[in-house]
């Protein structure tokens, strides 16, 4: 008989410098035959410029793919900066190839509600560039989730800054790339409120390199969606 693996707690951690230049790299990868973890009060950076040497690398500080998992919690995070005192940045370069990041990224079931509160997702820089055409060199994803999520319903989460600019910062050399503050493609009812978005920018170097800057996107085909 299969065993759930349920509540686990990652709490009060200082999660730094996972990176590999060749391949995707997780702070956290949660994957299935899971449920009810609690990933709260941690710290996610990079001490140092990441730069790949491989096409297609995709960094995620936290990643849940459990399709049938429900009653995530992931709250008070910080990620961002490039040490634990919370100054300098997270800087990741494409190093002439095409590179995404995403802080959050959450695909669960729909039997019970996961919660995404009361992160703060800040001072991080993402260049990507790729020599071969492509649709989409850089795609930064601050939050995306699919299924049945409340999110800053009762804790706002921060992204960016509700009064800097350049707290965020994504750029890429060649082509069309895609910036979203909050992404959703959800199959159930998703409550996004309460939220800041803000100070973050997006710059292409050509003319065919134009961003598509978003601070909320929902692409799902969910039933209802709430935002306040």
């Amino acid at each position: 008989m299969a065993i759930d693996n349920s509540g686990i707690t990652i709490s009060n951690n200082s999660i730094a410098d996972y990176y590999l230049s060749t391949n995707n790299s997780n702070g956290i990868y949660i994957a299935s035959a899971s449920s009810a973890w609690s990933i709260t009060g941690n710290r996610f950076y990079q001490t140092a410029t990441r730069t790949s040497t491989s096409a297609g690398c995709i960094v995620k500080a936290i990643q849940i793919v459990t399709a049938s998992g429900v009653n995530y919690t992931i709250s008070n995070n910080i990620i961002g900066y490039a040490n634990a005192s919370g100054t300098g940045t997270t800087t990741y370069a494409g190093g002439g190839f095409n590179l995404r990041y995403t802080a959050i990224d959450v695909t669960v079931g729909t039997a019970t509600a996961s919660n995404i509160q009361g992160n703060t997702i800040t001072n991080i820089s993402v260049t990507g560039s790729n020599s071969a055409a492509s649709n989409v060199n850089l795609w930064l994803l601050v939050v995306c989730m699919q299924d049945l999520e409340n999110v800053g319903t009762t804790t706002a989460n921060i992204i960016g800054a509700s009064t800097e600019t350049g707290s965020i910062v994504a750029s890429s050399s060649t082509n069309l790339f895609i910036v979203n503050g909050i992404y959703s493609t959800s199959s159930g009812t998703v409550s996004i409120q309460n939220n800041i978005i803000g100070s973050i920018s997006a710059t292409g170097f050509c003319c065919n390199c134009a961003p598509v800057l978003s601070g909320i996107q929902v692409a799902g085909t969910g039933g209802l969606y709430h935002f306040i």
